[in-house]
């Protein structure tokens, strides 16, 4: 009764040939998501009614909105796999019996047998390179024969060649500074007694700029966000040579800002559970090891359940030289 009820709500794509239901929250939170909501739905048919007549169009906008190999997160991936290997047990789709081929000017065709056997194994991917892509309109035929359901999607993959990647957001933007930092012992007054303690001063480090290995720097990462967001990820890539000050993983609190980092080998990355609106900042240390001309890739802000709220800082370059004797 409740998967006839759903069928009030089913919005129907009939060009493409599918069918899903709209989610009740808005798209940048994390709950009510629109792929978790119609994994569900598929779930629930699949398990007792999958002669539903709407299912097959379900699981088929199921597959178009895959960004590459996954969906948007970890979370609703999970959920999409689970409604998906359902609905194939009850559609037979683990007994295919069929071949494909695909063809595209100027190559010789790919084609490739799938059954039983090699279904989870078989070459399932057609790589045209940019050598292949010819301007005007290039057909590209796909031919199947026999039994089972073929799936196919579609993703280009580009990149730009330019010296220093400039910084980009919408919603959540990032900037990133860098600072050389110089360690002198200052004087303070501590009760009655007068105590030593080390304090740095900063020297702003350029794009392009030079250090000596063993130079401590501090990383000074700026987020200017528009709303309140939940769940943002803070994803800060190393120069190659350099490591973190810190050793060990784990929570923070700093400059009124709670987030969980984690040091990996070639990333920082920061998990913050809440994100207001405004200005905040991140800061943590690192030390140029390796001699060498090093190019840091920009730093990335990104809501982890909606991922088009997200930005990426300028790139970096910087060059260690072995230290002065």
């Amino acid at each position: 009764l409740v998967v006839q009820n759903l069928d009030d709500f089913r919005l129907e794509d009939k060009r493409n040939g599918t069918s899903h239901w709209a989610s009740a929250s808005s798209w940048w939170t994390w709950w009510g998501d629109e792929v978790e909501t119609n994994a569900f739905v598929l779930l629930a048919a699949s398990t007792i009614a999958p002669k539903t007549p709407w299912i097959d169009g379900l699981a088929k906008w199921l597959v178009f909105n895959r960004v590459g190999n996954r969906w948007k997160s970890t979370r609703d991936t999970a959920h999409a796999v689970l409604a998906l290997a359902r609905f194939a047990s009850g559609a037979g789709e683990f007994d295919p019996d069929y071949t494909v081929t695909i063809s595209y000017p100027g190559r010789e065709p790919f084609s490739v047998k799938v059954n039983k056997g090699n279904m989870f194994t078989f070459e399932r991917s057609l790589l045209i390179a940019d050598a292949d892509l010819r301007g005007g309109p290039q057909k590209l035929t796909i031919q199947k024969k026999g039994k089972g359901r073929l799936y196919l999607n579609s993703r280009l993959r580009f990149f730009s060649k330019e010296d220093r990647i400039q910084a980009a957001g919408h919603q959540i933007e990032v900037q990133r500074a860098y600072f050389a930092l110089t360690p002198k012992e200052v004087e303070k007054k501590s009760g009655n007694r007068t105590i030593t303690v080390i304090e740095y001063d900063r020297t702003p480090l350029p794009f392009d700029a030079k250090v000596e290995a063993g130079q401590e720097v501090e990383v000074r990462l700026t987020l200017d966000v528009a709303n309140n967001y939940e769940y943002v990820m803070v994803e800060d890539r190393k120069p190659s040579g350099f490591e973190t000050v810190t050793l060990r993983s784990g929570g923070r609190y700093m400059n009124g800002l709670c987030s969980n980092m984690e040091l990996r080998d070639e990333k920082v990355v920061f998990f913050v559970s809440w994100l207001q609106q405004g200005s905040h900042e991140i800061t943590y240390r690192m030390r140029a090891e390796m001699p060498g001309t090093i190019a840091s890739m920009p730093c990335r802000a990104v809501a982890m359940y909606a991922p088009r709220l997200g930005g990426i800082s300028d790139s970096w370059r910087v060059t260690v030289s072995d230290p002065t004797r």
